[in-house]
């Protein structure tokens, strides 16, 4: 859905902020699973921020088992897998995320009557991490000149957490 949007060279995309796991856990949701998944994701950020990478990984892990439809969740694990130099296991969660997302906008564009909800502005608003971090993927792939393509479309979408071409979690908190 957006993906093919943005494969075009055209009028730079709308700046705004990227969504974060905090914002996301104050729109209710239907999905019985994703307040606890969410919960366990903060706890995951914040041991990543505090720099207990063992005790984030585990609960990153769980998150994605409590809700398997929560796209932030492996949005979150493709981060952490990037931040730690591990590029091979950042793919599978970060091509998850991203397929979950256009699923989710797919289903509220199908669903929903006039006006965007407040879940499909934030899934829209994860757009940025999800460029950003297929950049870093692609760079730690060696593939440099693919990577700054994707990087300059997180950082058109938000200068702010993007424009040092890097995602920490607590930017993502």
């Amino acid at each position: 859905m957006w993906l093919s949007a943005c494969a075009g060279t055209g009028p730079p995309a709308e700046i705004h902020r990227a969504a974060r796991i905090s914002e996301v856990m104050q729109v209710p949701s239907d999905a019985p699973r994703r307040g606890a998944s969410l919960q366990i994701l903060r706890e995951a950020l914040d041991a990543d921020i505090q720099g207990q990478p063992d005790h984030a990984l585990s609960r990153y892990e769980r998150a994605v088992r409590v809700d398997p439809q929560n796209p932030y969740a492996f949005l979150a694990l493709a981060r952490f897998r990037l931040d730690q130099g591990d590029a091979t296991l950042a793919r599978a969660p970060l091509d998850q995320a991203q397929l979950l997302v256009e699923a989710h906008l797919r289903i509220y564009a199908d669903s929903q009557g006039v006006g965007p909800s407040p879940t499909a502005a934030l899934l829209e608003r994860s757009r940025a991490h999800l460029e950003g971090l297929r950049g870093l993927l692609l760079r730690a792939e060696g593939r440099e000149p693919e990577a700054s393509v994707w990087l300059e479309r997180a950082r058109r979408l938000d200068p702010v957490i993007w424009g040092d071409a890097h995602l920490s979690a607590s930017e993502l908190r």
